[in-house]
């Protein structure tokens, strides 16, 4: 990373300065905060104080959807972070300065395949200026920021074991996927995914993937058994119910009924649910009905799950900007709702009640990021990288993209802006168009 560093001077001064005014801008405006963020501070100190997993405020009524919400390694990152200077600033100062590393290696990575210079000088800034939600989520209290590094890690641990397997890097890939899995629920299948990859790689003992899922498997053990300690049922997450019942019944029912419907469906399976004896029937009374009234809906589903799909790649992030200056209201719908719940006539309305430079600012972000679509596409097709590192770029593109789905929103996309990082350098290395722009 030294070496990085002073190789490449002035495009690391810049990825500071970058880190550094956005910290700035948060440090000013105070917009450090989401409406997920009180869970992830209420469980860090109920951890200290009650070594309890729940993400709220443990006073009555005590909901025990809470116990399982928030996995609970972020949690543990708040409570190592204000051991040394106890205030929320310093979480979101240790985190641009892994955002710094994250992007470093990135650079790192990049030069290590022989993207040249030029390319990264020139190419690497604007990526970074057109992505701000990478960097407002580095000043928020929440877990996003780690998690994209874990992603990246596993990532670039996962190709190197490609070109040369030992157990150590095995061991390597599984600690990344335990620790991935008790940040974020999402990453519970992407064990199994890079077990699939590799399988495929050749000449090193297979039962190196036995000792790989050691580690994910003690972390999904050790966390659900955790639960079973505070609430008697044994459970990984409570997110997949909540989610199902609040997003993808919600927004369907909205498409197939309208927004009345929507919310009258949504509260009846979850008022039903409360009546429930045991939390093991609650939860199961939730999963059926959603499973139930999707099936009977797959168009209305697929079609709020294809927005969310589109809206992944595409949204421009006019939530992130607007939580950065601390101006947003958090009791009215956002864009995204918006879309979902209402459509796009109704989000076109929402549109045109922002102001002419914030929706210039966003129109240029759209723009952006179907550049960064167009060229992930041209990477895939057009240049000659290693096959496998392009399959794992776009197994790892596509994991996030189909596993988030009907929740689809820019901030979702951070995870793996890293990974698309490297496919636009990739392709710009390649580029007939940009080395003649560069003169090279």
């Amino acid at each position: 990373m030294i070496k990085t560093l002073q190789q490449y001077k002035f495009l690391s001064i810049f990825i500071v300065s970058i880190h550094l005014v956005y910290f700035l801008v948060a440090l000013y405006f105070n917009g450090i905060y989401t409406v997920d963020s009180p869970g992830y501070l209420f469980q860090a100190q109920n951890l200290l104080k009650y070594h309890s997993l729940y993400a709220g405020d443990l006073l009555p009524p005590i909901q025990n959807d809470y116990f399982a919400l928030r996995p609970p390694f972020y949690a543990f990152f708040i409570i190592a972070c204000k051991s040394i200077y106890h205030s929320d600033y310093s979480v979101l100062f240790i985190q641009n300065i892994i955002a710094i590393i994250l992007i470093l290696n990135v650079l790192k990575t990049a030069s290590e395949l022989r993207v040249k210079a030029k390319i990264l000088n020139f190419i690497l800034p604007i990526c970074l200026v057109f992505y701000p939600a990478h960097f407002v989520y580095a000043n928020t209290i929440m877990s996003d920021t780690i998690f994209e590094v874990m992603v990246f890690l596993l990532f670039k641990t996962t190709y190197l074991f490609y070109q040369n397997p030992t157990l150590k890097k095995a061991l390597s890939i599984g600690l990344i996927i335990a620790i991935a899995l008790i940040t974020k629920p999402v990453s519970i299948l992407i064990g199994l995914l890079v077990c699939g990859v590799m399988l495929f790689i050749k000449n090193y003992p297979k039962i190196y993937i036995a000792y790989l899922l050691v580690f994910p498997a003690i972390a999904y053990l050790s966390l659900s058994f955790a639960v079973q300690q505070e609430t008697g049922y044994f459970q990984f997450t409570s997110m997949k119910s909540f989610a199902a019942v609040r997003c993808l019944v919600k927004y369907s029912a909205a498409n197939a009924y309208g927004p009345d419907y929507a919310d009258s469906i949504a509260s009846a399976i979850v008022s039903q649910s409360e009546q429930q004896a045991t939390l093991a029937q609650r939860y199961q009374y939730i999963d059926s009905s959603c499973n139930h009234f999707l099936v009977n809906h797959k168009m209305a589903f697929l079609k709020v799950y294809v927005k969310g799909c589109l809206t992944f790649m595409f949204d421009p992030g006019r939530y992130d900007l607007y939580k950065l200056f601390n101006a947003n209201n958090d009791n009215a719908l956002g864009m995204y709702q918006t879309l979902q719940q209402y459509g796009i006539k109704a989000t076109l309305q929402f549109l045109l009640g922002i102001n002419f430079w914030g929706l210039l600012a966003l129109a240029i972000l759209i723009c952006w990021n179907i550049l960064v679509v167009i060229v992930f596409i041209l990477f895939l097709l057009k240049t000659h990288s290693p096959t496998f590192l392009k399959l794992l770029i776009t197994l790892f593109v596509m994991y996030f993209l189909l596993t988030t789905g009907v929740l689809g929103v820019s901030r979702y996309r951070i995870h793996i802006y890293p990974i698309l990082l490297m496919a636009i350098l990739l392709w710009a290395n390649q580029s007939n168009f940009i080395k003649k722009y560069l003169h090279d």
